[in-house]
């Protein structure tokens, strides 16, 4: 399973903490800062990344639900059938601005520790392996 990693750059240090997590847990991760090399087409990047994924991880805070990156990201995954019920947001700050087809969606919640988020992830993502 390859996973696309959605955030904003205000979650970027713990977007970076949870990837690590969830590769030494043996996940596929895919997340621009490892990814995307300098002068590299960064929106290019995305399109492919997303095209070979078919599990979206998006971090969710105010920053986030206001990115326009973040908006297509979550969008190209809910129109996108590879991806069906392995979209895992995870809340890292409390925003009310969540879009309205995530809030139907299990949240993982940040409020513990990164370890603990990454374990909470990785259960999400096991039922969908099948």
């Amino acid at each position: 399973m390859r996973i696309f990693f959605s955030y904003a750059d205000a979650e970027r240090d713990f977007a970076r903490q949870l990837a690590e997590r969830l590769l030494g847990a043996g996940l596929d991760v895919w997340w621009d800062e490892r990814e995307i090399v300098a002068g590299e087409n960064w929106a290019a990047a995305l399109q492919t990344a997303l095209e070979q994924a078919n599990a979206m991880v998006v971090l969710l805070s105010p920053d986030a639900v206001r990115s326009r990156w973040v908006r297509h990201e979550i969008d190209y995954a809910l129109g996108t059938p590879r991806f069906a019920g392995r979209v895992v947001p995870v809340e890292v700050r409390p925003t009310d601005e969540v879009p309205w087809v995530l809030r139907s969606f299990p949240y993982v919640r940040a409020a513990g520790d990164v370890d603990q988020v990454a374990r909470a992830v990785v259960a999400a993502l096991k039922p969908s392996e099948n």
